[in-house]
């Protein structure tokens, strides 16, 4: 299975670039791969509802002076990004819930009107040992975008590597590494009556 640094190697070997053994060595592509790669990776998998990073979460209520909604929640810690919020004692978690991402300058709630919720998400995984492999391709060629400028200025390649990561993304969301490729039937795709409303940060 892939590594940080094999990861960082393909990026690198996409861009014409020579290999490291450690973000923390003396050379141009080590220190590009230690700044970029953390924000790349997060970057990634909060774009995208990939299957191996999406977990259900029940959410924990707190007390709240918030009106405007019956039910507030603590944002999970480990969430880059929720992509439902559910009754747990409701079986179809395909109806779309109205929810608000709320913060108070220092942590995050949920606000909504729905009781024992359970939250879609999501979630932060930074060991590369759990990634599916369609994953890994295409982290390697965003992380060789974000590389390409620094270490190479060269806008030609940019065009290439934009073409060769959009490939990859296409290849892992037709083999279902990207949830989407499990179509819903016309009759389970229910929605509620309320417009969905996308998380406000």
């Amino acid at each position: 299975m892939a590594s940080v640094i094999d990861i960082c190697n393909l990026a690198l070997a996409h861009i014409g670039q020579g290999s490291i053994n450690s973000l923390d060595e003396r050379s141009a592509q080590a220190e590009q791969c230690n700044l970029f790669y953390p924000y790349t990776r997060d970057s990634l998998l909060r774009q995208f509802p990939w299957n191996f990073a999406t977990k259900s979460i029940m959410l924990a209520q707190v007390v709240s002076d918030i009106k405007e909604w019956s039910y507030v929640y603590s944002y999970p810690p480990e969430c880059l990004h929720i992509r439902r919020i559910y009754n747990g004692t409701n079986s179809n978690q395909e109806i779309q819930n109205e929810y608000e991402v709320l913060t108070s300058g220092i942590d995050k709630y949920i606000g909504c009107d729905i009781e024992n919720a359970y939250a879609k998400c999501t979630i932060n995984i930074v060991d590369p040992m759990l990634y599916d492999p369609l994953f890994i391709d295409v982290l390697a060629y965003k992380l060789a975008l974000d590389l390409i400028m620094p270490l190479t200025n060269s806008a030609t390649r940019t065009q290439e590597i934009t073409q060769k990561y959009q490939y990859a993304l296409s290849i892992a969301m037709l083999h279902g590494a990207v949830e989407g490729a499990q179509k819903r039937s016309d009759n389970n795709k229910v929605r509620s009556d309320r417009a969905y409303i996308n998380a406000r940060r």
